[in-house]
């Protein structure tokens, strides 16, 4: 053919057709040189897409793996959620529902790429047994802290109504604490105890004032006389004279008498 084209001859029609498969191969090597290795045949395609195959179904393992043990570490939470206020440790629901929430975002988005590769022929004929498993835990932890959190509001809303309640009712003197109940207690017996001694009662006692000791009130008591004073009244008296008696004896009655 070479010598064909130098001569200037004309080729035939099955020179021309070689010529070009050859111009063609030629064509096809240097653009597999020009990206960094040589031809390509059919075996050498085969194992690279087995190995694509391969990195992508240990990719999507690798993830299912990650899901579900955030979803255990999610259930652990909730259950200590569940627990309330006997819970050892504390945990912030708000900030663990948006992380459910992510998720659960990243497992339907997984499922989603499967189910796209397995149409395209890349996962053909690959099942993964762990995904739905998976799938349904994330969904269950979803709905289970959407729940909380319904029932927390309620809690809170319950909790603010009460609150207002007993401020009503200590406002009004009908809430008293137990020491305050104690405390009226013993003012009401204190009254009791002045009412039983003919005291006046209308008085209103002092708060606590019930709790003293009231001092004994001792009735029919004279107060001892005075030294000396009485005495020399006494001694002032004269006694009467008898009758009959002359005035030196009766003088002399009362010098020993006194």
């Amino acid at each position: 053919l070479i010598e064909c084209v130098e001569e200037g001859k004309e080729l035939t029609k099955a020179q021309k057709k070689k010529l070009k498969a050859k111009q063609k191969k030629k064509e096809e090597e240097k653009a597999g040189k020009e990206k960094g290795g040589k031809p390509q045949s059919a075996m050498v395609k085969a194992m690279k897409e087995a190995q694509e195959k391969r990195r992508l179904i240990e990719c999507v393992e690798e993830d299912i793996a990650n899901m579900r043990e955030d979803a255990k570490a999610f259930v652990k939470k909730l259950d200590t959620l569940n627990l309330g206020d006997k819970a050892l440790t504390k945990v912030d629901a708000h900030a663990t529902a948006a992380e459910v929430s992510e998720l659960h975002e990243k497992c339907e988005a997984l499922i989603e790429e499967v189910r796209e590769k397995t149409e395209s022929g890349e996962l053909y004929g690959i099942t993964f047994e762990h995904l739905p498993l998976v799938a349904e835990v994330v969904r269950g932890l979803q709905a289970g802290m959407a729940d909380w959190l319904k029932a927390d509001e309620r809690r809170k809303r319950a909790k603010e109504k009460e609150k207002i309640k007993k401020e009503g009712l200590k406002a009004a003197g009908l809430l008293m604490t137990k020491a305050e109940r104690d405390r009226r207690t013993k003012d009401e017996a204190f009254r009791q105890q002045l009412a039983s001694q003919g005291m006046a009662t209308g008085v209103k006692v002092a708060e606590g004032e019930g709790e003293a000791r009231t001092k004994k009130v001792v009735y029919g008591k004279k107060k001892p006389p005075k030294k000396g004073g009485d005495e020399g009244d006494a001694a002032s008296i004269k006694s009467p004279a008898k009758p009959g008696a002359p005035e030196g004896q009766e003088g002399q009655e009362d010098e020993e008498g006194g």
